[in-house]
């Protein structure tokens, strides 16, 4: 019988293979460090790239001694070497395709030799610039990368708000047992602030810049974050000429979509008033269906609906807060009145690929150290509609391939609530 390690070796030739035939076949680049080349995988390599990444990483760990997999985890050096990066803006200093010396670059970002050379020496070791020659820095995939304003102000949030808050987040549980408030979080502590974050982004222009280009850097050109998944993952016709109010929804741009792929739906974007203040007009060609309005979700809901639609909202808000959203629907909903959330949904423990589920936990502890609250499963999304109110029956979930989110859809089987 084949022991573990020669198993996984087999897994990773079978699907090296599949993976480099379905690169040759579409005449797609090779992956390679080198900045040059971008590379893409195609839907049907997706399921061999999984596999691969997951054995991969597998063996590495396996022939690690259980010390090595412990310190190789604890990756603090890692956030120390971006931080680093970022704040010297390294990587704008070097052109792709040329060299630099340790000593040119040192003048040129400000930042002394001796501690330069140590920092990107850590980070060629996670293939983030290369030394070619002795004493000369060039560029990789990676670190070309952070020469992109949104890839940069992504790290820039990363290693300046999140890290802080991550670090501290022990210390607010420890602080802080059982809380549901948002401003008991490991981001106060690392801020000394009592101010929630949402409260503090309202009050800080650098703070909410950096935030708003850091969430729109996470979503920029992926498309597991695609609005066409939300196409996709409801019977949208099924509301006939119905009115749709999508609730936090900003300028609108989810409710422009839909509009101008169901002609018959009506839509109304609600969000504070501040938001709203801000947003472009409506584009002619969906204005006579699609409305701005500044409304508060704590507050009692004004617009009777078929649907109240809510897009990556409910993540960011503990259960007591989150049940207070569901409940201030309540005054303006009717028999069958439609609840659909796209948000994520946690799968449970090691039915997803490793890497794939590494990440969606990771985002789960971010929920946690900035707002306090966390990315639910299926049953917490259950429980979440019965503590806000019987009367939400509970219909589904709805998962779309290829999408990090998930539609989960209730309805409301109480009576109309005519004032």
């Amino acid at each position: 019988m084949a022991t573990r390690i020669i198993e996984l070796a087999a897994v990773i030739s079978r699907n090296a293979a599949t993976i480099d035939a379905v690169l040759a076949l579409q005449n797609l680049p090779q992956p390679s460090f080198e900045p040059s080349v971008g590379v893409i995988f195609p839907q049907e390599s997706i399921t061999a790239r999984d596999a691969l990444l997951d054995a991969t990483q597998e063996l590495h760990d396996l022939l690690l001694a259980p010390m090595s997999l412990i310190y190789r985890k604890s990756g603090h050096n890692n956030m120390v070497c971006m931080k680093a990066i970022v704040r010297y803006n390294i990587a704008d200093k070097i052109t792709p395709g040329e060299s630099m010396s340790y000593q040119d670059l040192s003048k040129a970002c400000g930042l002394a030799e001796q501690p330069l050379k140590h920092l990107l020496r850590h980070g060629m070791t996670m293939r983030i610039f290369a030394e070619p020659e002795r004493g000369v820095v060039a560029h990789t995939a990676a670190s070309a990368l952070m020469r992109d304003p949104n890839c940069r102000v992504w790290l820039e949030a990363g290693t300046d708000d999140l890290w802080p808050a991550s670090v501290n987040l022990v210390d607010a549980l420890a602080k802080w047992p059982d809380s549901e408030e948002p401003n008991h979080t490991g981001w106060n502590i690392a801020h000394d602030t009592e101010e929630p974050l949402y409260q503090k982004l309202a009050t800080d222009d650098k703070l909410a810049t950096r935030f708003a280009a850091s969430m729109t850097a996470t979503i920029a050109n992926n498309p597991a974050f695609d609005p066409a998944h939300l196409h996709r993952s409801y019977d949208w016709q099924s509301l006939g000429n119905g009115l749709v109010v999508d609730v936090g929804g900003s300028h609108g741009t989810v409710s422009i979509s839909l509009a101008r792929e169901y002609s018959s739906l009506r839509f109304i974007s609600q969000d504070l008033g501040n938001t709203i203040e801000t947003a472009s007009s409506v584009p002619k060609d969906v204005a006579n269906r699609v409305q701005l309005m500044a409304h508060d979700f704590f507050t009692p809901q004004p617009v009777k609906a078929d649907a109240y639609l809510f897009r990556w909202i409910f993540h960011s808000w503990s259960d007591k807060y989150a049940t207070r959203i569901l409940q201030a629907l309540i005054p303006a909903l009717k028999p069958k009145s439609r609840v659909l959330i796209q948000d994520g949904c946690m799968p449970p423990p090691g039915v997803i690929p490793n890497w794939r589920e590494r990440d969606l936990r990771g985002t789960d502890l971010i929920m946690k150290a900035y707002f306090n609250a966390w990315e639910r499963d299926a049953d917490e999304w259950r429980e979440l509609f019965t503590k806000a109110d019987p009367n939400f029956k509970f219909v589904g979930i709805y998962q779309p391939e290829g999408s990090a989110l998930a539609l989960i859809e209730a309805r409301w089987i109480g009576n109309s609530n005519e004032a």
